[in-house]
């Protein structure tokens, strides 16, 4: 096979892997970085490395490499501080949501127990 086929081939291949993957990896991404931008350029950067690197990948491993390097940059983009920002501003979110659900439970629940302290029936 002369080398203009051998770079065609591993280019199906790579866009076979691309298609299937993508998707997975992105969604994971999201999840934890809750940034759409920031799990574009993580999983794109998995992408560029596995075609950077793809002789020293056996066929075997790609998917425990997707996994371990999908880690290792939500990680690295946490470090870096912009996936921490958003992390953090989820979770804010998500106790300022709580906390209002509990606030209006007690008002509610005050609430009945004014009413029937004042002799009205509840």
């Amino acid at each position: 096979m002369n080398k203009g086929k051998h770079k065609n081939v591993d280019l199906v291949a790579f866009e076979a892997i691309y298609d299937k993957h993508w998707q997975s990896l992105y969604i994971s991404a999201f999840k934890i970085l809750k940034n759409k931008v920031q799990a574009s350029q993580v999983v794109q950067e998995i992408f560029v490395d596995l075609l950077n690197n793809r002789k020293l990948l056996k066929r075997e491993d790609l998917d425990q490499y997707l996994d371990n390097e999908l880690r290792y940059r939500v990680l690295e983009a946490i470090s870096k501080g912009g996936g921490y920002e958003s992390l953090l501003d989820s979770l804010t979110q998500y106790i300022s949501a709580e906390s209002s659900k509990t606030a209006d439970k007690k008002s509610g629940d005050l609430n009945v127990l004014n009413l029937s302290f004042s002799g009205e029936s509840v």
